[in-house]
């Protein structure tokens, strides 16, 4: 049927935007796989309608990750510029006293990566694109233990990002509770009720970082501060639910 035929295209597209980025054809990939955000009722206003300071992402993020246990920096996979303000904050965030580095795209099956000290095509999906592997290298480089917490549980995405929180726990939190972490993860994860449970589980304080549509926050999130791009760059205080 139509519906079938048009989710496939997605999929397809999907496919087809990861293997142009691993060629560095990014203009093709974001051709390829491009998922329309129309305006919605409970839209925030826009920040350059006015009440907001645009300051520099690198020196904002970096601000307020301080004190925190954790920030979670969201990209979309298969646009690299996405991440690549995660590779430039890496230092800043090792020099506040962040220790760990988790990345959505390691595999648990390449456990020389620490020794080794940089990462091969077997180490993630995602690494055959460059700035992802750049991302990781420079975790490694800069000390940080960096960490896979991928799930291959079956099941929707309430399934697969709760295993991934428990992952994050048992792997970081639990072995090391003055761990303060890094995570990667990818543009439309711990949005609304998928939002994974670590704050629950390892009671940490965190931040969010993303690349979103100019929207209210959710019951769990406090807004923080927002600045102009192609998308909107939103930051957000990730809070227990009740």
């Amino acid at each position: 049927g139509a519906d079938s035929g048009k989710a496939f295209a997605i999929v397809f597209g999907q496919y087809v935007s990861w293997y142009h980025i691993f060629i560095r054809d990014y203009l093709a990939a974001d051709a390829s796989y491009s998922i329309r955000k129309p305006a919605e009722s409970d839209d925030a206003p826009s920040p350059l309608d006015g009440g907001y300071t645009a300051k520099p992402a690198l020196d904002a993020i970096a601000e307020l990750a301080k004190g925190r246990k954790a920030i979670f920096l969201n990209e979309a996979h298969n646009v690299a510029i996405t991440r690549s303000l995660t590779v430039q904050l890496l230092s800043r965030l090792r020099a506040d006293g962040y220790t760990w580095f988790a990345a959505e795209t390691l595999y648990d099956a390449d456990s020389g990566l620490a020794k080794r000290g940089y990462p091969t095509p077997k180490s993630g999906f995602y690494i055959m694109e460059p700035v992802a592997a750049e991302m990781v290298r420079t975790a490694l480089k800069l000390g940080f233990k960096v960490v896979a917490y991928e799930s291959d549980k079956p099941g929707n995405g309430d399934v697969r990002e709760d295993a991934q929180a428990k992952n994050l726990y048992q792997r970081v939190f639990k072995q090391d509770p003055n761990a303060r972490l890094v995570r990667a993860r990818g543009a439309r994860q711990g949005r609304g009720r998928h939002r994974p449970p670590l704050s629950a589980d390892a009671r940490v304080s965190t931040r969010c970082v993303g690349r979103t549509p100019h929207r209210k926050p959710g019951p769990a999130e406090a807004p923080l501060g927002r600045g102009p791009g192609r998308e909107g760059l939103a930051v957000f205080r990730c809070s227990r639910r009740s």
